[in-house]
């Protein structure tokens, strides 16, 4: 976008659209990555993880490297509680 155009419609949503597509690549690259890898549990911490790369300016690497470690992160095994200490499913 030229910026003698400054003030039209057309620069208006150019610069929208523009900084709000580019800026949501990367979250939306680790995102994807680590739903390939763990299915739904790792859509939202790839996406965490992308926009945390994409604020600290490390770019599609950065993405990549954030949806591996989101989408290979396990949770620590669960507590097998006795039956008598078994939490209520309300």
């Amino acid at each position: 976008m030229a910026p003698d155009h400054a003030g039209t419609l057309g620069y208006a949503l150019g610069q929208i659209g523009a900084k709000a597509a580019f800026a949501l690549i990367v979250p939306a690259l680790a995102g994807y990555i680590a739903y390939s890898i763990a299915d739904r549990p790792g859509i939202a911490p790839g996406m965490i993880g992308g926009i945390l790369a994409a604020n600290l300016q490390a770019g599609f690497l950065g993405g990549i490297a954030a949806g591996f470690i989101a989408g290979y992160h396990r949770p620590l095994p669960q507590h097998a509680y006795p039956a008598a200490q078994e939490p209520l499913g309300l």
